[in-house]
């Protein structure tokens, strides 16, 4: 490893994890700054993503938008640009999170777990034994079995949501208003009209 390189190469050397359920207003923040008093929450995604935040975001895509340094290349690379705006801001936004709106003066080890694809798809039992493994040699089981129960609720949630966008989905390609599915027969909205 080089000297530059962080020593904190595993998940469980964050401080702080974010469990993010793509299709719910809602995400787990999970905190293990003090290791003798872990704590969690449930937080509304409109406690990270404020006006304030979405107006800062507003603000920067336009100016990368309009920028007049070699206007194609600018257009290019502007999801790159993007990305190296908004990754910085959002750990800003959770520190400010964390920190309870003040500044914060430490920077968390931050992981971000995203529940979707295998996850989704995974047994309780599976879940739960991934669950106990994250929380080896750490909290009591009280607060596990608090944090698991949470965790079941919330992925059923997300589970529940990707099973009605499917069925929404179906829905409008049995009524051809897919924009997924299509017959050889259906006029594709701007395909040629012979």
């Amino acid at each position: 490893m080089q000297e530059n390189e962080s020593e904190y190469t595993s998940v469980h050397d964050a401080d702080v994890h974010v469990c993010i359920f793509p299709h719910l207003k809602e995400f787990i923040l999970l905190d293990f700054r003090d290791d003798d008093h872990p704590s969690y929450r449930v937080v509304a995604a409109s406690e990270l993503l404020t006006p304030g935040y979405y107006k800062e975001i507003e603000e920067e895509f336009t100016r990368l938008l309009h920028s007049e340094d070699a206007p194609f290349v600018s257009l290019m690379t502007l999801p790159q640009r993007l990305e190296s705006f908004l990754r910085p801001r959002g750990v800003q936004r959770l520190n400010e999170l964390l920190a309870g709106g003040a500044q914060s003066l430490e920077n968390p080890r931050v992981s971000i777990f995203l529940c979707s694809g295998p996850m989704i798809t995974m047994s309780d039992d599976d879940i739960n034994a991934a669950l106990e493994s994250f929380f080896e040699d750490g909290p009591p089981d009280a607060f596990i079995k608090d944090y698991g129960a949470t965790f079941h609720r919330l992925l059923e949630l997300e589970r529940a949501s990707i099973r009605a966008k499917e069925m929404d989905e179906l829905r409008r390609a049995v009524q051809g208003r897919s924009n997924q599915f299509f017959t050889l027969w259906q006029d594709r909205p701007g395909g040629s009209q012979n």
